[in-house]
């Protein structure tokens, strides 16, 4: 389900019974299959330009 759904959150938390490796496998096999995945709190991007997410105030910030 989460692998389906970049819009979804998948920092690993006792919730979801995901350990860090499973985490962040999911979250950039996201990267590279829609270009955006959620992760932490945050929604990560990865254009031709690096990846980066979107700061509080809007502006892009490269990661």
């Amino acid at each position: 389900m989460l692998l389906g759904n970049p819009d979804l959150d998948c920092k690993s938390t006792k919730g979801n019974k995901l350990t860090i490796k499973e985490s962040i496998d999911i979250h950039y096999k996201r990267l590279n299959k829609y270009g955006r995945s959620g992760y932490d709190g945050d929604m990560e991007y990865i254009p031709r330009g690096g990846i980066y997410i979107y700061t509080a105030r809007g502006n892009k910030s490269y990661h």
